[in-house]
This record gives C-alpha cells, structure tokens and sequence, in this order.
C-alpha cells in the first residue's frame, strides 16, 4: 500500500468477530482491521471502499450491537467513523446493508462530520486513474437465491419517502401479510420487541433443532461435501457475470460517444471467496473480474483490494501477508 492508493474491502460482518487470536500473530480480526486502518490513513490512501456487509445483519438504533460496551460491532463502528472524518470513504451497499442500517445507526450524532462519506447503490464507478476503470459492486444482485430478496430491495428500500416499508423489510416481514406468522426466511414474520435486534429474534424464534440422528449427520456430512463440491461451479456464476457486467459497461460507454479506458476491473464480494482471475480481452478492452473476498470470523484472512496512484490493482490478505509487501503496495 502506498500513498495515493484506493482500498477496497467486502464482507467485513464486524459483528461476527470475536477476540480469537489468530495464527501467530496472537492479535484478533479486530486488531488486524485496526491495524489496516491505521496503516491507510498513515500513507496516505486516497480513498477507502467497503463494498457491502458492515454487519452481519442490519441492527436499529439503540439495539444490543451499539448500546452495549461488549458489543463487537462497537468499537469497530466507531473507528471507521473517526477514520472516515480523515479520510474519503464510499459504501456500496451490500444485501445486508437494507436502507444502509449500520451507518444510520453508527453515524447517528456524527452525520455533520462524515462529510467524506459517499453512499452508492447498486455499484460505484471508480475512474480517478490514467488507464484504469474499476466497477464495484456486491454481487448479490447476481445470486439466484436472493430473487425476493432483491425484489424488496428495488421495490420497498429503495423507494423515496418508505422509512416504515424500509423497517418492515429490515425485519423481513411482509407488508400485505404484516399479521401471518411464518418461519424466519427471506420474507419472514418476525417478532421483534420494542430494543431487540431482529436477528437474535429470528433466531429465538426458530423451533428448536431436532435431534441429532445417524440420518442427520449424514446429511450433513452430504451438505458439507457437495457445498465444497460445488465451490468452483459457483465461481465460475459470479466470473461469468462480472465479465457481462464490464461488457455491458463497454458497450455503454461508447453508446455515449466516448471510449472506455485500456483497462477495466469487475470488483464482487458476497461470497465470501478471494477470487482473482486473468484478464480478458473484450472488445478491445482489458477485462480483469476480482473477488474482494471476505473478513468474517469464519475464515483467519483479511483480503482487501490495493489500487496504486497509477491503476495497478493488487488482491492481498492483510493478517497474512509479509509486512514488505504491504509498504511496496505489490503482490
């Protein structure tokens, strides 16, 4: 990373981390993601990108995960709240990002100083550099097991002047039933009292897991291989759509008379999958799709996406990678 650069992070789920050390470096995520931060500011970075995910799932204002002091979400909140009165950040929402609930909430008494806040939806286009375009998006509006999901998104949070519809959705009810019980789901009913987040009553309100059988670890043992099964299969969805995404972006930039830049990057996340590929050519123009990966506790990585001042674009793990490689902003 060197001075100038854009960062780009994904999937950071703050509120999934706990104060697990990880490898040898005996710091948590938490630490590292400090330390990522600290680091920017210090060199200097022109811009930093969360492309989605902040949070696990979207909480309200005065719910657990920022009233109180052992909420993990917290201090990380409040870092990227000082760090962004320094330093330009953008958020493009992500599929747990409905109405953008964690800055609502986090930026609360702060709104007049994140004045270098810029929100974006459904991508944001960077295009500071001589030669390069990056294109950055979630990814989730390419996921076929989101289709309702995404229904409410365009239909109800996005919608001028719909604050209720937006807390409906937040809590995944549905607006022509907002009475009927049902399983917690992509259009659940949920229950949810007055200082409660919505996830933890999801979950409350599932009933209670059956008991494990010979049949049940089996199946899950099945789940768990055919998933790894078909890791690569759905990578390859999300490459293919990235390459459609900056063909569509070609395709338009020169319907408007102009021509596009020698290169041109397709940025995702939600998967949760660091995924580089090579470039391709398309029509004429350099085409190079990335996965930013993720930074939930599930996984000891801390991937984000390191653009110099001259558009070299780098995929990188923070929590481990040599500590050279971060100064020399190289791969």
């Amino acid at each position: 990373m060197i001075k100038g650069a854009t960062i780009i992070v994904s999937d950071l789920h703050v509120d999934t981390w706990t104060e697990r050390k990880i490898g040898e470096t005996g710091k948590s995520k938490r630490e590292h993601f400090f330390e990522l931060l600290d680091w920017a500011e210090k060199v200097g970075v022109q811009e930093l990108v969360v492309n989605g995910d902040l949070m696990d799932f979207p909480p309200y204002e005065g719910h657990r995960v920022f009233s109180e002091a052992d909420s993990e979400a917290k201090p990380v909140v409040e870092r990227l709240i000082q760090f962004g009165q320094r330093v330009p950040v953008t958020y493009v929402f992500g599929n747990h990002d409905i109405g953008i609930s964690g800055y609502r909430c986090m930026a609360a008494n702060n709104v007049e100083p994140l004045t270098t806040l810029s929100l974006c939806y459904p991508a944001y286009v960077i295009d500071y550099h001589p030669n390069t375009t990056i294109l950055v998006e979630h990814g989730h509006f390419c996921d076929p097991a989101l289709l309702l999901y995404l229904r409410d998104l365009a239909k109800r949070t996005f919608s001028p002047s719909h604050f209720e519809d937006v807390m409906w959705t937040m809590q995944r009810r549905d607006l022509r039933r907002p009475d009927e019980r049902v399983e917690p789901g992509a259009l659940a009913t949920i229950e949810v009292k007055p200082g409660e987040n919505a996830y933890y009553a999801a979950k409350a309100q599932q009933a209670p897991p059956p008991r494990e059988t010979f049949w049940s670890r089996l199946w899950s043992a099945i789940k768990s291989k055919l998933g790894r099964a078909i890791a690569p299969a759905a990578a390859e969805w999300w490459w293919k759509h990235g390459l459609e995404r900056m063909d569509e972006y070609i395709e338009r930039v020169r319907g408007d008379g102009e021509q596009p830049k020698t290169n041109l990057y397709q940025i995702y996340g939600h998967t949760h999958r660091a995924d580089p590929r090579e470039a391709t050519v398309q029509r004429g123009v350099s085409c190079t799709y990335i996965n930013c990966g993720t930074w939930t506790e599930a996984v000891d990585e801390g991937w984000y996406v390191d653009v110099t001042p001259d558009g070299t674009v780098w995929l990188q793990d923070w929590i481990n990678e040599p500590e050279e490689l971060r100064r020399l902003g190289v791969a």
